[in-house]
């Protein structure tokens, strides 16, 4: 089974997850869950609003606020792990408000370390 890993994406400002996040990430519960030696690597990205700092601490508060739903779900904590990288790598230029909202987002990557 080859699944797409879908970006979960947040309003400005905001780290809670919207019921659409929670059903995409539905998924990649069931691909970790059936996949013990599978890792998680999450990485939080913001868009360019804000002090560097303050982003890199909301790219964070991102990424815990999907790890603690993933545990909720079953999945453990050693098989997570988070990078907060705030706005330093976004994914297309902050020059407007769609591009800003694309860049707002949580990106997953699997290793499978056996």
């Amino acid at each position: 089974m080859a699944a797409r890993l879908e970006n979960i994406y947040f309003s400005f400002g905001n780290f809670t997850l919207t019921e659409y996040s929670r059903r995409k990430l539905a998924t990649l519960i069931a691909i970790l869950q059936n996949n013990k030696k599978y890792t998680l690597k999450m990485h939080g990205h913001t868009d360019d609003i804000g002090s560097d700092s303050s982003n890199v601490e909301l790219a964070y508060k991102r990424l815990l606020t999907v790890k603690n739903y993933l545990m909720l779900n079953g999945i453990p904590d050693n098989q997570i792990i988070v990078v907060p990288h705030g706005e330093s790598l976004p994914v297309v230029a902050n020059t407007d408000s769609k591009s800003r909202a694309n860049n707002r987002r949580v990106s997953f990557e699997i290793y499978n370390y056996q």
